[in-house]
């Protein structure tokens, strides 16, 4: 029970640190219009993103709404606090 219980901690506080990393990436990805777009594990090239305010973001048994960036890190932070 007790083994269960650590190994069910571990893995919340990788989704945090996950959901963390992708808030993290969304505040940016607006700020510019070219970005590096990774090309497999061989390198990057410029690639040129079109509406970079515009996100899908999955609401929950494969339902899926577009919305702005901001509001996207708004849903995720109250992923996080249900966590």
């Amino acid at each position: 029970e007790l083994k269960f219980c650590d190994t069910e901690i571990a893995r919340r506080k990788e989704e945090i640190e996950s959901y963390r990393k992708l808030q993290k990436h969304l505040e940016e990805l607006p700020k510019k219009l070219t970005h590096d777009v990774p090309l497999g594990k061989v390198g990057f090239m410029r690639g040129r993103l079109v509406h970079t305010n515009k996100v899908m973001v999955l609401l929950g048994d494969n339902y899926f709404a577009v919305c702005s960036c901001f509001h996207a890190c708004e849903i995720i932070e109250r992923r996080i606090s249900l966590k």
